[in-house]
């Protein structure tokens, strides 16, 4: 099971760092949550408002029920050994009368969600299997068939039950346990205390004793409501300052290189790849944190956010994590929805040495736990984003980091309970890196967006993170932007790559490479644009006619030319009549807003553009010369070759980025770099 809501600043932990910082920036006491009174029990007799958590998820139920279905908890548990069945069930359902957040339903009064209680005894809903009889490779595949279902199954908000379970008998001395519960009454970390409060109240009820658990002092509605009390007025104004400051003017979007370009409406389809840090990787990086002064998560987060700058090509990285959000001691035993999300926000400096940009990232890190109380919903309110179906808002990758004990095998009276590993299915973000730390490896992976990514695209990315980390350890004194990425196999083919395996023309322009090639099959087809059909002979004359006006026009050598032209035979006369010319051509895509076309027209110092007869151009291209480059357009041109034909050297075409990370860049293309990709 991915535990995401665990993160390595535990309770315990944060409350030290938060004491520390209040005391370094000179806060008075009361202004960070735990110096406030302790969490009052309200009156159950009416339906009570939601978290903001909840709020949140019970929003996404109402939009989309099928996105509702990307927040179930689903983890698989074997019992090896005498498996009491009665016993199993009674746990289950003393768990469930125990905790209110487990018998809550969601219902809408007057249009506003509420929460209302169901009675203690509405018991636990278990279905049982009976695998027994099948083969082993037929019950692996039954049980991950009932995770999977588990995993899809829609809940009811307003009826519930919001948990439920499937017991499977694999034999006599063998079962295993799938439970769900949606994310809106529950979290990693209450997996968790189920999980030891399961092993509990079994183990008591199979040995005909009273269990041992202290009573609760409060539930998840009072939270609930002291949540919403205590976040207002000055408290919620400091904490909307805080982050209001701190993702000013950060990216909307972080784009990465993927394999399928982003939807419009993302899906929650995904996947997982496995990664594991060794344990000597592991201990080094843990020494390598320790010298610096920082935590491991910190760490292995300014590795992420550096691997990811260099991919995306971007600077500036806000990278989201989940925090358990229990810095109170009476929450800690609790099941229900506490989990917060913070937007962690990386300046990647490629010049910096490690130890001074791991201590930038320390100072983002601690700045933000310090203020890990409002709700991430809220954040997003604050800073009102740009909304898009196709992203998530402020971030799209996450990093998470559990060290917290709980997935070794517990004992059991008559067995063993371990847990078991189930594929990912779903995807919340573009990419999440979640790993384990019990002491030794780290173990984890990638859970990945398949609207993006395939499977092959992320391994690479694993390859790179684990040699990034190897290369601050091997060197902590270097700069980040020497650290190495490519593992060894990879950068001797990317060199492979950069060495020519056949000699090619170095220094002749396309231009006389093409007349060539026209000289020796002049009637061979030379473009095709579904029915229509060129030879080179009628290639190489409507672009000498092109060539020709275009000249007469005064194209300076090395000019770029703009071409609005689409996909057609007119475009490949296009570009060969500019380069004839001995000027470069710059495409421009029609389907661009205007203001796009006209700023990268603008950025290459274009002062024409080549179209179609009767193509309406944007309005804010009318400041270029117009040039109609139809063959009865450039009839009055004579079909013979210009003196300019060009060199290698030459710039061939200037080729735009898509500039959804800001201003579009252009890339710069060389006459010899087309030849050569040609040829070889």
């Amino acid at each position: 099971m991915t535990n995401l809501l665990h993160s390595e600043l535990d309770a315990k932990k944060l409350e030290l760092v938060l004491r520390r910082l209040r005391k370094s920036q000179g806060a008075p006491a009361g202004q960070l949550p735990e110096a406030a009174a302790s969490i009052p029990t309200v009156s159950r007799t009416e339906p009570l408002p939601l978290s903001w958590p909840q709020w949140r998820l019970w929003f996404v139920d109402q939009m989309d029920p099928e996105a509702s279905k990307a927040y179930h908890l689903t983890a698989a548990f074997q019992f090896d050994g005498q498996l009491d069945v009665p016993a199993l069930r009674a746990a289950l359902d003393q768990i469930v009368a125990r905790h209110e957040s487990l018998r809550t339903v969601f219902v809408s009064i007057d249009g506003e969600p509420r929460q209302s209680l169901q009675a203690p005894d509405v018991g636990f809903t278990l279905r049982e299997r009976d695998l027994s009889q099948q083969a082993p490779d037929q019950q692996r595949e039954g049980v991950r068939a009932a995770a999977a279902e588990e995993m899809v199954m829609p809940f009811d908000l307003a009826s519930g039950p919001l948990a439920r379970g499937q017991l499977l008998r694999l034999a006599a001395d063998r079962h295993v346990i799938v439970l769900t519960q949606h994310h809106i009454v529950s979290d990693g970390w209450s997996m968790g205390v189920l999980m030891k409060e399961l092993a509990e109240i079994y183990a008591a009820l199979s040995e005909g004793r009273a269990h041992g658990l202290p009573s609760l002092s409060v539930q998840y509605p009072d939270f609930s409501v002291w949540q919403r009390n205590w976040l207002q007025g000055d408290a919620l104004e400091r904490q909307i300052g805080f982050w209001r400051s701190y993702l000013k003017d950060a990216p909307a979007l972080l784009e990465l290189p993927g394999d399928h370009p982003r939807p419009a409406v993302k899906s929650h389809d995904g996947g997982f790849m496995p990664i594991t840090l060794s344990p000597e990787l592991a201990q080094n990086l843990r020494s390598l944190a320790k010298r610096h002064g920082v935590t491991l998560f910190m760490t292995l987060l300014a590795a992420w956010a550096a691997l990811l700058s260099r991919l995306s090509g971007q600077q500036d990285v806000v990278i989201g994590t989940p925090v358990a959000n229990r810095n109170r001691v009476e929450l800690e035993p609790l099941i229900g929805f506490f989990a917060n999300t913070l937007a962690l926000r990386v300046h990647v400096e490629p010049q910096m040495t490690l130890a001074g940009w791991m201590g930038q990232v320390k100072d983002a890190v601690l700045q933000a736990y310090a203020h890990q109380d409002l709700p991430f919903e809220q954040v997003v309110e604050v800073l009102k984003p740009v909304r898009s179906l196709g992203h998530t808002p402020v971030f799209q990758v996450m990093f998470a980091l559990d060290n917290t004990p709980g997935g070794e095998e517990m004992r059991l009276p008559g067995g063993t309970l371990s847990a078991i590993a189930l594929e990912q299915s779903s995807a919340h973000f573009d990419l999440l890196l979640s790993l384990n730390d019990t002491g030794g490896a780290l173990e984890g992976g990638i859970t990945f967006s398949h609207d993006l990514f395939e499977a092959g695209t992320v391994q690479r990315y694993a390859g790179y993170l684990l040699t990034l980390l190897q290369g601050m350890v091997d060197d902590g004194q270097c700069m980040v932007s020497q650290l190495p990425m490519l593992p060894s196999q990879e950068r001797e083919q990317l060199l492979g790559w950069g060495v020519s395996q056949r000699e090619y023309p170095r220094e002749e322009g396309l231009a006389a490479l093409f007349a060539r090639q026209v000289q020796a099959r002049p009637q061979a087809v030379a473009v095709q644009a579904g029915e229509r059909t060129l030879s080179y002979a009628q290639l190489d004359a409507w672009s000498d006619r092109l060539a020709q006006a275009l000249q007469a026009q005064g194209l300076a050598q090395g000019e770029c030319v703009a071409l609005s032209l689409g996909r057609s035979v007119e475009l490949v006369v296009a570009q060969l009549g500019v380069l004839k010319a001995g000027g470069a051509y710059v495409p421009l895509d029609e389907v661009l807003p205007g203001a796009r076309q006209a700023l990268m027209a603008q950025d290459c110092g274009a002062r024409r553009v080549l179209a179609r007869s009767g193509q309406a151009l944007a309005q804010e291209l009318a400041g270029l010369s117009r040039l109609d480059v139809d063959e009865e357009a450039l009839a009055q041109w004579p079909a013979q070759a210009v003196g300019q034909q060009g060199r290698g050297e030459d710039l061939a075409y200037v080729m735009y980025t898509s500039g959804s990370t800001g201003t579009p860049k252009g890339v710069q293309v060389r006459q010899r770099g087309v030849a050569r990709l040609v040829l070889n």
